[in-house]
């Protein structure tokens, strides 16, 4: 997974609003920072922390120990507050083991990871994610909406005990791909439902891509980051065990597709064009299974396989 970090200054000072926006960036374990758009959400982000966000638990970081959560202080004894830090100097160790020290619940441990390897982590920190917010706030104003008959576009997320998804792999047959978010029963149903109706497919003969993203989920796992990747295996175990499932942290759904609410389905023909929309509000177990059929009725995919 793609190793992404925040940086702040570490002086006490008081919070200044970012130009043209209102948001604040306050010193960490002081006071909160309030990010707008999210309805009363409030970030809790220390600065100069690198924090380990989600871990696949098949990965190396995973067996070194690391859990989400933790907050990487030094590798190979340097203190690290950015990216190219981080990668510098595990990517220069190729030759054994990096002693990484964490804290985890007001401890420090020592964890030692392999050099040079991918850990298989997802790391945050202050600078990227104010960084998003502004781009996001720019976003709003040019966002587009995908709906029925225009292409989908490239989707390139990585995958969560997977491979990464990518929509380009789907051309050639057609797809149902459904946008939630955790902690959401009405989208944990719809999930059930549409893996059904794929099983079902596939029991038929019928070859259809079926795959789930997790997107407008950063502030859900800034402010609750390790029952967040809990929730996330829950998932994969529970309701979306086999087909593809990505992590849309950054939100490339609600500005390349203009998904700002989950759950939304996009049903696709095998040219890639999107033949359904069906948006929160208006998607239901029934709304879902009747879109379903009506893209196998025009698909002219009768291959066999399993989705």
């Amino acid at each position: 997974m793609v190793a992404l970090l925040l940086s702040a200054c570490s002086r006490e000072r008081e919070p200044q609003p970012l130009r043209h926006t209102g948001i604040k960036i306050v010193p960490a374990g002081t006071k909160l920072a309030r990010a707008p758009g999210a309805k009363g959400t409030i970030i809790d982000m220390p600065t100069r922390e690198v924090r380990v966000v989600l871990v696949r638990p098949d990965g190396a970081a995973a067996r070194a120990g690391f859990h989400a959560g933790d907050v990487i202080r030094a590798v190979a004894g340097e203190e690290v507050g950015n990216e190219e830090e981080v990668e510098r100097l595990l990517h220069g160790n190729d030759a054994g083991k990096v002693m990484v020290e964490v804290r985890r619940d007001n401890l420090l441990e020592t964890l030692a990871l392999v050099g040079g390897a991918d850990p298989g982590w997802l790391l945050l920190s202050g600078d990227t994610f104010k960084g998003f917010l502004l781009t996001r706030l720019r976003a709003h104003r040019t966002r587009r909406r995908v709906v029925s008959g225009q292409p989908f576009p490239l989707l390139h997320l990585p995958g969560f005990l997977g491979p990464d998804l990518n929509s380009r792999r789907w051309r050639g047959r057609p797809a149902a791909v459904l946008f939630f978010t955790t902690f959401s029963e009405p989208c944990y149903i719809l999930l059930q439902a549409l893996r059904r109706s794929c099983q079902q497919a596939g029991k038929q003969g019928r070859q259809v891509v079926c795959a789930a993203v997790d997107t407008l989920e950063l502030f859900t796992a800034v402010k609750q980051t390790r029952e967040f990747q809990a929730e996330l295996e829950k998932i994969r175990i529970e309701f979306w065990p086999r087909a593809p499932l990505g992590v849309d942290l950054f939100m490339r759904a609600e500005s390349l597709l203009g998904v700002d609410k989950a759950p939304v389905l996009f049903l696709l023909d095998e040219g890639g064009r999107v033949s359904s929309r069906l948006d929160a509000g208006e998607l239901s177990v029934q709304r879902l299974q009747q879109a379903f059929q009506q893209l196998l009725a025009t698909s002219g995919d009768r291959q066999g396989g399993e989705p």
